[in-house]
This record gives structure tokens, C-alpha cells and sequence, in this order.
């Protein structure tokens, strides 16, 4: 199949309204901060938990995808955690919101390991890191220790414990434009769904 009847697909958790707003307010005072840095911030409306990326995929494969189940996986809540930056904080490439620590997500996750790697996927080496990406930064940063406390206090004052509950996995097409990427849902898997 050629790479122009692929589908750029991945699998994540939608979230919702409350955390999309939360997390745009969290933005909108980050920016200022970094005013004069060439950043692309994630629209709320795209933000989501990826669980993994899968790549550009045949039909046959996302068909063969669709017939996965999570039964046995209860449906959780999350909770949001701490903004933080990948690689670290001296020198972003990312800034990120993270969630605080959850074994039904690290069950999930592990489970769409398992079953993802039985349909020929490669299996993650690296320990899941469960984010919400807010913006990528376009050029390498040295952030100042007067920079890097304002960031903090930011940090600080959207550390709330704001919660959503997951009931479902859902596979996305990605689609990449000038305007940015657009993510349309194929598939959705309820959890504790046979």
C-alpha cells in the first residue's frame, strides 16, 4: 500500500471540557512569560493523552485494530498533576501537564502493549510518561533562573486536583495541514467493554 492511502494513526484518552478549559487558562498565562520564543501551542480543542502512536496504517490493519477489546479494564478516573517540560525545565522542547500516578491507567496501558504488539507492533521500551502536550517549542531554549521561577509560580497556581473519568480508548486519524494537525475518532473501545 502507498503511503498516500495510509491513515497517520494513534491511540489515546479523549478529556474533557472542564480539564480542556483548565488546561487552555494554563496556557494563556504561560505565553506571556515566553513572549518572544517561537512556541505552537496545541489548540484545546486537540489536546488528549496519547497512549501510543501507531504510525501511518493500511485499512486492513486499523480493521484488525477495531476488533481489540479492554474487557477486564475498569473504567478510572484521572487526576491532573504538575506542568512540567521535556527534556527539563533549563532547556524545553515541550511544556506538558502531567497526572498523578494511577494503576489502572499503567494497567491499560500495558494491556494495549500486550495486544498491540500480538497485531505486529513494536513494543514501548521506554516507561510511559502519561502528559497532555501544551506546546512544542521551535528553537532550542536556555531558560533564566528568573524565567524558570515565573514558570513555577505558574506551575504552582494550575496545580489543582482537577479529575475526568475514562471510559474509553480511541483510535485517531491525525491528518497534518498547514493549520495544524486535525484528529478525527475511527474507533472507540469502551473499557470493561467484551
Amino acid at each position: 500500500m502507498s503511503k498516500n492511502n495510509s491513515i497517520r494513526s494513534f491511540l489515546a484518552i479523549e478529556v474533557s471540557p472542564e480539564v480542556r478549559s483548565h488546561l487552555a487558562d494554563c496556557q494563556n498565562s504561560i505565553r506571556p512569560i515566553l513572549k518572544d520564543v517561537r512556541a505552537s501551542w496545541v489548540n484545546p480543542s486537540n489536546i488528549h493523552l496519547t497512549l501510543k502512536f501507531l504510525g501511518d496504517l493500511s485499512q486492513e490493519t486499523i480493521a484488525s485494530i477495531a476488533k481489540i477489546n479492554q474487557a477486564g479494564v475498569p473504567s478510572f478516573d484521572l487526576t491532573l498533576g504538575e506542568i512540567g517540560f521535556f527534556p527539563n525545565v533549563r532547556r524545553p522542547r515541550v511544556v506538558w501537564c502531567g497526572y498523578a500516578g494511577s494503576p489502572e491507567l499503567k494497567l491499560l496501558v500495558d494491556r494495549l502493549e500486550v495486544q498491540m504488539e500480538k497485531l505486529g507492533f513494536k513494543r514501548e521500551m521506554r516507561p510511559f510518561k502519561a502528559h497532555l502536550t501544551l506546546g512544542r517549542f521551535r528553537e532550542q531554549l536556555r531558560l533564566t533562573d528568573e524565567l524558570i521561577e515565573l514558570l513555577g509560580a505558574v506551575s504552582q497556581r494550575f496545580a489543582k486536583p482537577i479529575s475526568h473519568r475514562v471510559d474509553r480508548v480511541v483510535l485517531f486519524k491525525s491528518t497534518l495541514s498547514s493549520a495544524g494537525s486535525i484528529y478525527s475518532p475511527m474507533h472507540s473501545f469502551l473499557l470493561g467493554e467484551l
